[in-house]
C-alpha cells in the first residue's frame, strides 16, 4: 500500500489503530482501496478499483463509487412527480442506470472537511446537482460523511436537501473480494442476506410489481451458501429495514477466515455477482479485472420505485432532509 507522502492529492486515506486503511477518492466519492487482516494478520486490500485515480476520470463499471442521484434502474428513463414527467438521460438502452450518463460516480466530490489523524478519521465530501442534471428536477446538495472506526467499520452517513420536489436513492458500488487476491473468483464466498423477498424483474432488471418470495434455489440467501457459480443480479427485501443493530448480510471467506457485515438504514439490498464487468480493466497491483472476481451489496431504496406503486417512496421535498447510512464492519473468523 501506498504511504500517504507518495498518494495523489485527490486520495484520502482513513487508518485507524488497529491497522486498517481505506482510500477514498474526491472522484466519484469512490472507495478505491480498503486493506483489512486476515485472520493469520495478513492485510490485503479487499475491493476492487482501476490502476490509478486518473482512470477514474472516464467511465467505468462503478469500481467502488457513489451512486446517484439515484442508484439502480429506472424504467423508460422517466418518472411523473407533481404532475409533471420528467425525461432522464438513457444510459443502458432506453432505461436509466445509477444516476445516468454522468452520475455522481463522475463528479468530482468537493472534500469539506479532512480529520485523518484523531482517533475516528473522518472525511467529509460534498457534491451540488444543479436542476435539470441528468433530467432531474430541482438542485440537490449532497453531502457524505465518512468515519473509520478502531473496531475495524467503515461508516458512510449520506445526507442530502433539494429546492424542489425531487427522487433521490444514493448507495455505493464497492466490489468486493475478500480473499485479498483479485485475480482469483468469488466463486468460495459464502453469503446470507436477510430477506425472504425480492422485487421481480424482467430481462432488462426492470421490476414488475410487488415483492415475491424467494424459492428455496440459488437467490435464497436466508441460510449462508457458497456462492459457486450462481449468476445474480436482484434487489432483495431487507426483514428489518432501518435497524443498525442487526446486519442486513453478511460475506465469509473461509480460507483466509475474513468476514464482513453489512448494517444499512435502507429498505433494499442490490446483490450483484459481477457478471458483467466486461473488460479486462486495469486494475491495482497489475491486476486485470475480468468478470465474477467481485461482488456487490448496494444499499439502496428499490428500484423503479418513482414508478412503482406501494414500494417506499423515493420523494424528497424542500424543508426535508434525505438521510441514510451504511457500514461494513470487518473481522475474521
Amino acid at each position: 500500500m501506498k504511504s500517504k507522502d507518495t498518494l495523489p492529492e485527490s486520495v484520502f486515506p482513513l487508518c485507524n489503530e488497529s491497522g486498517m486503511r481505506v482510500e477514498i477518492l474526491a472522484r466519484g466519492a469512490t472507495i478505491w482501496s480498503l486493506s483489512v487482516p486476515d485472520r493469520y494478520g495478513q492485510y490485503a486490500d479487499v475491493v476492487l478499483g482501476l490502476a490509478t485515480p486518473a482512470a477514474y476520470d472516464w467511465a467505468h463499471p462503478y469500481f467502488g463509487s457513489v451512486l446517484g442521484r439515484y442508484a439502480n434502474r429506472i424504467a423508460q428513463a422517466r418518472f411523473s412527480l407533481v404532475g409533471q414527467s420528467y425525461q432522464l438521460s438513457r444510459n443502458e438502452g432506453v432505461h436509466h442506470l445509477h444516476g445516468g450518463k454522468t452520475g455522481f460516480d463522475r463528479a468530482l466530490w468537493q472534500v469539506c472537511h479532512y480529520s485523518p489523524d484523531q482517533a475516528e478519521p473522518v472525511l467529509e465530501l460534498f457534491h451540488r446537482s444543479p436542476d435539470g442534471d441528468q433530467g432531474y428536477p430541482g438542485t440537490l446538495d449532497c453531502r457524505l460523511i465518512f468515519s473509520l472506526r478502531n473496531d475495524n467499520t467503515l461508516t458512510c452517513h449520506y445526507e442530502c436537501s433539494t429546492d424542489a420536489p425531487t427522487v433521490v436513492s444514493l448507495s455505493h458500488h464497492p466490489y468486493f473480494n475478500l480473499s485479498g487476491n483479485a485475480a482469483q473468483a468469488i466463486d468460495d464466498h459464502v453469503l446470507w442476506i436477510d430477506a425472504a423477498c425480492c422485487t421481480p424483474t424482467d430481462e432488462e432488471g426492470i421490476p414488475l410489481g410487488a415483492p415475491v418470495v424467494l424459492d428455496s434455489g440459488a437467490t435464497d440467501f436466508q441460510t449462508e451458501r457458497q456462492l459457486g457459480e450462481s449468476c445474480i443480479d436482484r434487489n432483495y427485501v431487507l426483514k428489518r429495514p432501518g435497524d443498525l443493530t442487526q446486519a442486513a448480510a453478511s460475506v465469509h471467506h473461509p480460507a483466509t477466515g475474513r468476514f464482513l457485515q453489512i448494517f444499512t438504514t435502507q429498505p433494499g439490498l442490490q446483490f450483484y455477482t459481477g457478471d458483467q464487468i466486461g473488460g479486462p480493466w486495469a486494475g491495482k497491483q497489475g491486476v486485470l479485472y475480468r468478470n465474477r472476481q467481485g461482488l456487490c451489496l448496494e444499499a439502496q431504496n428499490f428500484p423503479d420505485a418513482p414508478n412503482q406503486a406501494g414500494y417506499p417512496v423515493p420523494v424528497l421535498l424542500p424543508g426535508q432532509l434525505y438521510r441514510q447510512q451504511t457500514c461494513w464492519h470487518f473481522s475474521t473468523v
